[in-house]
């Protein structure tokens, strides 16, 4: 009788270690399907549009950027 137990006992608990390994398995599945976390995409910068200067303006530019030079020059022999 006590022979009978013990046998079904193991058999029992095989059976226990076989369910258990399975659920032990799926847990792990699920644990592996986490939602991966999208990259935020990097905004680009806008290149800024240089205003095209028409050829006169410039010369303008040019002759104001030397009369400024001029005077400072002038400026500096009158203090010394």
């Amino acid at each position: 009788m006590q022979e009978k137990k013990t046998e079904d006992n193991i058999e029992n608990n095989k059976d226990r270690r076989r369910r258990r390994s399975r659920r032990s398995s799926k847990k792990k599945k699920k644990k592996k399907k986490k939602k991966k976390k999208k990259k935020k995409k990097k905004k680009k910068k806008k290149k800024k549009k240089k205003k095209r200067v028409s050829g006169q303006t410039g010369r303008k530019r040019k002759i104001n950027a030397c009369k400024q030079i001029y005077r400072l020059m002038t400026m500096k022999k009158v203090v010394s």
